[in-house]
């Protein structure tokens, strides 16, 4: 199996499975793996990975807490694009989250799946990041004024509780190239502000399911390059709102396409 290019594992193996992926050194994709099932060593030896999914439990044995910079790294794959974490059971110390991102300097892609608390550090995340998702983080801070320092980001979507704050920021300047936008069942969300200067290049943006978010934000007027809104499953009030004739109708007025 040496020459094995595509590892699909199982989602859910017997806790007494444990598998020597070692010698997989040709390797593009590996989905399923989880430090339960599988050593997290042999990641250092699949140097050609382009995908790599982690579902399950993610721990670090042996991890120096106190000097964070002397922790080997555990992935040396240079061409390693896509990064899934998906953790609904457990969840994953953000020191060891941030380990494992700063490993994964040249990811296009990352999907967080899992409560992490702390999204990691800007100084960890690939400044090649061109799409980030984020589901069900139970992030303790408003993610944005970390996200939008990403030189390249240009695809964000926030699904279900990411972040557990009442407000979001997005400052003037900020995703200088992020083209499309999701935010969808942010339960606690009830105030966006949008700096004029925030989202220059924005082309897509989808609301859906933030029912305690009473308004749009008043910079949406000032972002021209912006195509189309939906917004799903939103309280009518916010949509009479919004209406032609409505009080904020002149904040999405140069919109071509608003779909309610």
């Amino acid at each position: 199996m040496e020459q094995l290019r595509h590892l699909y594992l199982p989602l859910h193996c017997d806790e007494k499975t444990k598998l020597k992926l070692g010698i997989l050194r040709n390797l593009l994709t590996l989905v399923n793996f989880n430090t339960r099932n599988c050593y997290l060593k042999d990641l250092n030896n699949m140097t050609n990975l382009r995908e790599l999914e982690i579902c399950g439990p993610f721990q670090i044995e042996g991890f120096n807490e106190k000097k964070l910079d002397e922790n080997p790294p555990i992935i040396q794959a240079k061409y390693l694009r896509t990064l899934t974490i998906i953790s609904e059971e457990e969840e994953i110390d953000p020191r060891h989250l941030n380990h494992l991102i700063s490993s994964c300097a040249s990811i296009c892609m990352l999907t967080l799946y899992a409560k992490i608390s702390k999204l990691p550090e800007l100084r960890y995340l690939s400044s090649n990041l061109a799409y980030i998702q984020l589901v069900s983080c139970k992030l303790e801070e408003d993610p944005m004024p970390t996200l939008e320092q990403l030189p390249n980001l240009r695809v964000l979507e926030l699904y279900f509780d990411v972040f557990l704050r009442k407000k979001m920021i997005c400052s003037a300047q900020g995703f200088a190239k992020l083209e499309s936008l999701s935010l969808w069942q942010l339960d606690n969300l009830e105030r966006w502000k949008v700096d004029e200067g925030a989202m220059p290049c924005l082309q897509q943006l989808e609301i859906g399911a933030c029912e305690r978010l009473k308004r749009l934000p008043n910079g949406l007027r000032f972002i021209k390059t912006l195509q189309e809104l939906n917004i799903i499953a939103m309280p009518d009030a916010l949509k009479d709102k919004l209406m032609e004739r409505g009080p904020e109708f002149y904040k999405v007025q140069h919109v071509p396409s608003v779909i309610f």
